[in-house]
């Protein structure tokens, strides 16, 4: 994903910009899919996300910190509520 396509992405989707850092809007559930090759990876319950020309360090709820290149970042998922599917 490209820089700027990812800054278009995380605001249309109502995360709150801090700087590079873009925040999970409350009682949202954010998920962000990465992809390399045919590799694939899955992070959920993403509390924060903050940018780089070429990476991004993505936050966990659990306080895991993810760096990665822009270029495997996918899809930005936010479910509307934390308790929405898949969430019980």
């Amino acid at each position: 994903m490209q820089h700027a396509s990812a800054i278009d992405i995380l605001t249309r989707h109502g995360l709150r910009r801090d700087g590079d850092t873009w925040h999970a809007p409350g009682g949202a559930v954010v998920s962000v899919y990465l992809a390399q090759g045919v590799q694939s990876l899955v992070l959920d319950r993403i509390v924060s996300i903050s940018l780089g020309t070429d990476t991004a360090f993505i936050t966990t709820a659990r306080k895991e910190i993810y760096g990665v290149e822009l270029a495997d970042l996918r899809a930005i998922r936010v479910t509307p509520e934390a308790t929405g599917p898949g969430y019980r």
